[in-house]
């Protein structure tokens, strides 16, 4: 009568695990955000260094002179020229191509709605002698480098994602991917 009993229970637990993994496996799209998060953890330094900001410097966009680049110019009248740092943004462009035409006609059209004629902070991470250099742009706390790579415009460069902070790897690498899943801009 044991031994019934046991191989009674024995069947059901088996039964239940089998049925289990079955509806596991049926209903495996709940899991997709969870996968998502294992694959960005993976990419993400957990011991960042320190980025070096110089300064901060505000003003009004006058021109988007490229893909990844601009003009500003400060309450004093002095023009800059900044780069958006830790971005890889397509450089040679191939006027042959259309697609890539295209591509580098949306990234402006783009940058031009969002930038242009607003006031913007820039927090400088390397300038030059020639009112040039790299940074990371704000628009009303809005992180205008992030917004590139959401779109699709702009691929995160791996050296700059080791100095933000965990939380900002994070939600960069999120927007990559989110951007790649959507086929958006360059992942097209």
């Amino acid at each position: 009568m044991f031994f019934t009993i046991r191989k009674i229970i024995i069947m059901t637990f088996w039964g239940l695990l089998v049925l289990g993994g079955l509806v596991l496996y049926q209903n495996r799209e709940i899991f997709h955000p969870l996968v998502e998060t294992v694959q960005i953890a993976r990419k993400i330094d957990f011991q960042p260094e320190a980025q070096q900001i110089l300064g901060e410097l505000s003003g009004e966009v006058i021109q988007i002179t490229g893909a990844d680049t601009f003009r500003m110019k400060d309450p004093h009248g002095t023009v800059y020229h900044f780069r958006f740092h830790g971005l890889d943004v397509p450089q040679q462009w191939n006027v042959q191509d259309k697609r890539q035409r295209e591509l580098k006609q949306e990234t402006k059209s783009c940058l031009s709605g969002l930038m242009l004629s607003n006031q913007i902070k820039v927090d400088l991470i390397s300038t030059n002698e020639t009112h040039g250099g790299l940074g990371i742009v704000y628009l009303n706390h809005t992180n205008i480098n992030l917004r590139l790579v959401e779109l699709g415009l702009a691929r995160i460069n791996r050296e700059y994602l080791k100095r933000l902070p965990v939380k900002e790897q994070y939600t960069f690498l999120h927007a990559e991917k989110k951007a790649e899943q959507r086929e958006l801009g360059i992942w097209r």
